[in-house]
């Protein structure tokens, strides 16, 4: 069984390195590339669409789907998305610790792009 702190190691290490993933060959590194790989790669369901898509996507392949509210505090290993002012594709990545209920530290791709 896969556990968080894997999926947190192994994002961290391409960080690390300077790599993105590409997961489905399609305009390069794009941020939804990161879960979506993560997805495939160590629980076999692919999800689809453009980030904003991604809670949906996740709950059709059985994922825990999680919203922000009162007392509900992201933890590592968790995939946040959000909107994004101006843009119908919304941003996505990975959560690397547990936050503090103000902050996130994260790992995500092509956030300018």
């Amino acid at each position: 069984m896969t556990t968080a702190i894997e999926v947190v190691n192994y994002a961290k290490s391409l960080a690390n390195r300077g790599i993105g993933v590409n997961a489905d060959g399609v305009y390069g590194t794009q941020c939804v590339d990161l879960p979506n790989y993560i997805s495939y790669h160590y629980f076999g369901k692919w999800l689809w669409g453009n980030a904003i898509n991604l809670l949906d996507s996740a709950a059709a392949q059985g994922f825990e789907v999680v919203y922000e509210g009162p007392g509900v505090t992201a933890k590592a290993g968790d995939i946040f998305v959000m909107e994004v002012p101006g843009s119908p594709y919304g941003h996505t990545g990975l959560v690397i610790e547990d936050s503090d209920g103000y902050t996130l530290k994260t790992i995500e791709q092509n956030i300018d792009g």
